[in-house]
């Protein structure tokens, strides 16, 4: 009797423990699908996310990053693991210099640190942030902010051209008047006779010239600032303008002897033009040609008739601007010249005044081979 109830509580309780182990075996398969599940959701999640997201060791290794940063480098995901983060997104060679990862796995506190693109001019804001300690693990987000600079400095230099509309306005009044006296005193030296001296009476015209075009720069100024179209068109043979601004140009101190090669087109024909403002533009080439050019250098400007526009180049035999600077060049207080010497309008006028005139400015240039600024101006 004792044996056979012995032997029944052995099979009862051999069916309690294949219970209690089939409710473990369900708990744990429920507990796997719910961790399937939220491994599933989680990868969903950051793949989602519209910016790169990585994970990475404290030495630079790429152990886990979502579909952003694939699109981003234009790699197979399976191919960015184990690859160094500053080579898939920064294309470097080395890590950024203010990259803030180990400062993050040494304080193991959250860093923020803006990071730069070398090769394709992008910028990112990088929120780095401590996941693990043993092993060092290190989460990455990079925003890219490239446009939202842009808009920084595009709003910077907004404001720089109001506070530049206010100054003008003050400059005028403030140079206005003593412009007008010299204006005075000098037509009043010119109305007596000066036979017996030519020099001087071509010195006073000089003085005369110079004071209406220093008038007129104010105004142009003024006019820059407000934004307004001013451009006075008159049959002009651009040839001429060329002959008066040289002889301006030759008035201009110069450090270093540098000569101007003119080959103007003698059959050039004269179209609708604002000789003022053209010579405005004309001056400033020459200046920079000269500024770019090695002592005793010579400037190249020429003239000639393409189709149904006037082409008009100036040349100089510098060191040439960097491509990367090309594009900026015509953006207003750019300037590759040293502080002080130049403000970084007089491009940017220039292309506005040809704009004006329905026309177009470009440049091209080479390493050691100089630089030619480019106008082209309809015929009307």
């Amino acid at each position: 009797m004792t044996e056979h109830a012995d032997t029944r509580n052995s099979a009862q309780k051999l069916l309690e423990l294949e219970e209690i182990k089939k409710t473990l075996e369900e708990k744990v398969n429920e507990r796997t699908q719910q961790l399937e599940q939220a491994k599933k959701e989680w990868e969903r999640t950051f793949d989602a996310i519209d910016d790169p997201v990585v994970i990475l060791s404290d030495d630079y290794k790429v152990l886990r990053a979502n579909l952003a940063l694939s699109r981003i480098v234009k790699q197979d995901i399976r191919n960015i693991i184990n690859h160094n983060c500053y080579e898939l997104l920064m294309e470097r060679d080395t890590p950024c210099e203010n990259c803030p990862i180990h400062t993050t796995v040494a304080e193991q506190k959250g860093l923020e640190a803006e990071i730069h693109q070398i090769e394709q001019g992008k910028t990112y804001h990088l929120r780095s942030f401590p996941m693990s300690q043993e092993p060092p693990r290190i989460v990455h987000e990079y925003r890219d902010i490239t446009e939202k600079k842009a808009i920084q400095k595009q709003m910077m230099i907004t404001d720089k051209l109001s506070s530049l509309g206010l100054l003008a306005g003050g400059v005028a009044h403030e140079i206005n008047n003593p412009i007008a006296g010299i204006l005075a005193q000098t037509q009043l030296l010119l109305m007596d006779s000066h036979e017996d001296n030519p020099f001087l009476e071509q010195a006073l015209k000089e003085i005369e010239k110079a004071a209406h075009r220093c008038r007129k720069i104010v105004q142009d100024l003024l006019n820059f600032s407000r934004q307004k179209p001013t451009v006075q068109k008159e049959k002009q043979q651009l040839n001429q303008i060329i002959h008066h601004t040289l002889e301006l140009y030759t008035l201009l101190p110069h450090k270093e002897r540098t000569d101007v090669e003119s080959n103007l087109d003698e059959d050039l024909p004269t179209s609708r033009l604002d000789a003022d403002k053209l010579q405005s533009v004309i001056l400033n080439l020459l200046v920079n040609a000269r500024d770019a050019s090695p002592s005793g250098g010579t400037i190249k400007l020429s003239t000639r008739q393409q189709g149904d526009n006037i082409i008009l180049e100036v040349s100089d035999h510098g060191s040439g601007i960097p491509p990367e600077l090309q594009e900026k060049i015509f953006t207003p207080f750019f300037t590759t010249k040293e502080k002080g010497l130049g403000t970084g309008l007089g491009l940017y006028i220039s292309q506005e005044i040809i704009q004006e005139h329905e026309g177009s400015i470009t440049l091209t240039s080479a390493p050691n081979e100089g630089t030619t600024f480019t106008i082209e101006l309809p015929i009307r």
